[in-house]
């Protein structure tokens, strides 16, 4: 297993409490696991686990501060998860692709529809940037 940094020393110290608490490795295993399937899961891990980390040797001020920081975490992913759907729907409102390109009669044709949507790609990501969404010109 390997842990990287400040962030890594952290979940150390939380796993290291929390094993202690609850006979070992069995924790330990439980949220290596969560860990490894995603930050996600590890996040919700570590939430569930906040009722036992009260009694380790964690402080009371360093448990609301882990429950604070990944609430925190949680919101940002979810927020840039919204953000993500937002633009997606923008996209599909900013660029429907000719009939034609649905089933191109030759390669060439690909070529053409492909810079195309490309073209239509880089306007919108500048808009988008800009936060000057609109639909496309004519």
């Amino acid at each position: 297993m390997s842990w990287h940094g400040t962030e890594g020393t952290r979940i150390q110290k939380i796993i290291s409490s929390l094993a202690t608490q609850m006979a070992g490795e069995a924790i330990i295993q439980l949220l290596s696991a969560k860990f490894e399937a995603g930050w996600e899961h590890f996040l919700d891990a570590i939430v569930e686990s906040d009722k036992v980390a009260i009694n380790s040797s964690l402080s009371a001020q360093e448990i609301q501060l882990e429950r604070e920081r990944v609430a925190q975490q949680k919101e940002a992913m979810r927020q840039r998860a919204e953000q993500e759907r937002q633009k997606n729907e923008a996209w599909e409102r900013f660029y429907t692709p000719a009939q034609a390109c649905e089933l191109p009669e030759s390669q060439a044709r690909v070529d053409v529809y492909t810079a195309r949507e490309a073209r239509f790609r880089k306007e919108f990501e500048q808009l988008w940037a800009a936060g000057e969404f609109s639909q496309p010109r004519a």
